[in-house]
């Protein structure tokens, strides 16, 4: 019997492959038949690549890629993961470039969305306890997109455009020898099975890998089924895109999520264990369907996401919207890094977001030290995060400010609702990190009425809390608190937050503004450029100038959209 890993590693390999010639293939004079043609109007999850670019699309690509990997070849690791069932090394100039297409698409046809959720966590988790020191993006991408693929419970296939159908029938039938595979049949349609149940077969002019189940609705899809690719909202979405996508996803939240969506966590909080679940669906609240482009542009990396809204719900979902713009606009004016969040209980589902965003976050190494003990209070017995936390917050802020130890300020603050369970929030707080061994301070603080320091069990500084003009802020010591709760100036009025404007355009208001110069010179300040958890990602730093991201333009017919670009330095 083969390992269980054998879909996976050919799929993920498969899908890497697909991402690689999507930015570094040869150009390709026709775009070739349309996989959503074939992909069932009920997917949930579908995305779409165009192989072998050309033009400025090609060209802006491997200009944006070499500059993030500082590397002449940047995606000739992405076709060195391409593995047959049997670990063989495929050779993609004889193995599949003699039939592969110039399109190409995956989908997702069904999903536990607990049970991936898990996985992922799992994988992030593991990701961002090593960060990126000694692994490569590629390696990280592929092991986590293999530990998606063979989580049970989820459904779905690959579908290649053959331009020769002959040779990739060919492909699909080596690839069936080595595993083992057993004929099978559906509606006229002859395809392999491998022994852990991964099918593969030519339908119309496509080669479809994947769950048997999902091969079925292929078929079904090319024999008159409803496709995609004449869905509604499919339509309606791709006819506001911008045009020129390297690559789109796009999202059914209705059918992504399912009865999942209302579910209870299968895991208790006392246990530790925590899945993405609750991030996922509150990031999607109030969103029916969305549409996101990847856009490669001179110097800048764009990511649209186009959403239609949900009637049922007033939730900003996926579109960072007025109140996260307002949330960053009053941050102290000097941040190099400032997000806003409009909502915080909605943005993971409350305590269980907060949870698994703890989680995630706990995992973070720098250096000698980690971040977990910063969340010890949100399992604690003195706090009920729903009423102690969640009942009073409004909107929320990070920032952070200073390019050396010297100046260096950092922190969160809360918009409060509820102004004494924000007061009374601070004792609670001071409470639960006592409790858990840290030393807790009552102290004063220009701008707040109550406010303490907090000293944490190896961590080198010390974190202060307080409460003042209808805000609380946790912060790196009394300064930064001070700052978050009465900043010297606001960003709104900084010329950061212009140029975040004026880089997003369209009248969308910056949620998120983050300056990387200042930021990698505060880590080689530090001392931080070798530290475990840091080193990996520092050269890609050097390779970015700014992130702006904001939302809520209209673009007619009920769709909506939020930004994200990426700057990126004019020489590579």
């Amino acid at each position: 019997m083969l390992p269980s890993a054998t879909r996976s590693t050919l799929a993920a390999g498969l899908l890497a492959l697909l991402l690689a010639l999507a930015v570094g293939g040869c150009g390709s004079s026709s775009p070739g038949p349309d996989p959503a043609s074939v992909v069932p109007a009920s997917t949930p999850l579908y995305l779409s690549a165009v192989l072998r670019p050309s033009g400025s699309l090609k060209s802006d690509t491997l200009a944006d890629a070499r500059k993030l990997t500082r590397l002449s070849e940047p995606f000739a690791g992405l076709t060195q993961v391409l593995q047959s069932p049997g670990g063989r090394k495929l050779n993609y100039a004889t193995d599949v470039k003699p039939w592969l297409g110039s399109r190409a698409g995956a989908f997702v046809s069904s999903l536990d969305a607990a049970a991936a959720g898990s996985a992922l966590m799992e994988a992030l988790g593991k990701t961002l306890s090593e960060g990126l020191s000694g692994t490569g993006v590629v390696q990280l991408a592929e092991r986590d997109l293999q530990t998606l693929l063979a989580t049970k419970g989820v459904q779905g296939a690959l579908v290649l455009g053959a331009t020769d159908v002959t040779k990739a029938r060919a492909f699909l039938a080596a690839r069936a020898r080595e595993t083992g595979a057993h004929a099978a049949a559906y509606r006229g349609i002859s395809y392999q099975v491998a022994a852990d149940g991964t099918a593969a077969g030519i339908v119309g002019s496509f080669a479809v890998i994947g769950s048997e189940a999902a091969l079925h609705e292929v078929i079904d899809t090319r024999q008159g089924g409803a496709a995609i690719a004449h869905a509604p909202g499919y339509l309606k979405l791709t006819a506001t895109a911008e045009p020129g996508a390297l690559a789109n996803v796009y999202l059914n939240v209705g059918g992504l999520l399912g009865t999942a969506a209302g579910a209870a966590p299968s895991a208790s909080r006392s246990t530790g264990a925590a899945s993405l679940a609750p991030l996922v669906r509150g990031a999607l609240a109030g969103t029916e369907q969305a549409y996101l482009s990847l856009l490669p542009a001179a110097n800048s990396l764009a990511l649209d996401i186009d959403t239609i809204p949900s009637p049922r719900s007033s939730a900003e979902g996926l579109l960072p919207g007025t109140g996260a713009a307002q949330a960053a606009a009053q941050l102290p004016g000097g941040s190099w890094l400032a997000a806003g969040i409009g909502d915080v209980g909605a943005l993971g589902q409350g305590a269980q977001g907060l949870d698994a965003l703890a989680s995630l976050l706990g995992n973070v190494s720098i250096g000698s030290f980690n971040l977990q003990g910063l969340f010890v209070a949100l399992h604690s017995r003195d706090i009920d995060v729903r009423r102690d936390l969640l009942s009073w917050i409004g909107s929320a802020g990070v920032f952070a400010a200073g390019a050396s130890l010297v100046n260096l300020q950092a922190g969160i603050v809360f918009s409060a609702k509820e102004p004494a369970l924000a007061s009374a929030a601070v004792a609670k707080i001071a409470r639960a990190y006592r409790d858990a061994g840290a030393q807790v301070t009552p102290t004063t603080i220009p701008g707040a009425e109550t406010a303490i320091t907090i000293k944490l069990p190896n961590f080198p500084v010390v974190i202060g809390v307080g409460y003042g003009q209808n805000k609380l802020a946790l912060g790196l010591g009394p300064a930064s608190v001070q700052e978050a709760l009465s900043p010297a100036s606001t960003l709104s009025s900084s010329a950061a937050y212009s140029a975040a404007a004026a880089t997003l355009g369209h009248g969308i208001q910056p949620s998120v503004v983050v300056d990387f110069p200042t930021m990698l010179s505060l880590i080689e300040a530090l001392g931080l450029t070798q530290a475990q958890g840091v080193s990996g990602i520092v050269p890609y730093l050097q390779s970015l100038t700014t992130l702006s991201a904001g939302g809520g333009q209209s673009l007619g017919g009920g769709v909506k959209r939020a930004r994200v670009v990426l700057g990126l330095t004019q020489t590579g």
